[in-house]
């Protein structure tokens, strides 16, 4: 597996993530308003190149692994929202995110290159 296709997973990661702060930054407006539009615009092209992403790495990368670094998301919508909305990063929070984490390694194993499941 190339380097380069795992960081086109991880692109496609980032983008995923981002998408719930360009939605969360549509809260305030109306439902009809040019704002919200353009915000609902952005969030449709983000989904499109994620899905193509998607699609270009699965082809290269096996999909057990390709779903298990989906979890990566999670963890970087909690950096987002901190980041860009002063949301608060609780204990519950970094717990959670480190149990994802260890999560992720303990079914992939390397030296193998399989899932131990």
């Amino acid at each position: 597996m190339k380097l380069k296709n795992l960081l086109l997973l991880l692109l496609g990661y980032i983008i995923y993530s981002f998408i719930g702060v360009v939605s969360k930054s549509s809260i305030g407006n109306s439902l009809t308003s040019i704002k919200t539009l353009l915000y609902y615009g952005i969030v449709l092209m983000l989904l499109g190149l994620y899905a193509l992403i998607w699609q270009i790495s699965i082809k290269k990368i096996p999909l057990y692994m390709a779903y298990m670094g989906k979890s990566i998301s999670l963890i970087l919508t909690l950096l987002w929202s901190n980041l860009f909305f002063n949301e608060v990063i609780k204990i519950n929070n970094i717990i959670g995110a480190l149990l994802v984490i260890c999560g992720i390694l303990l079914m992939f194993n390397p030296k193998e290159n399989t899932c131990s499941i």
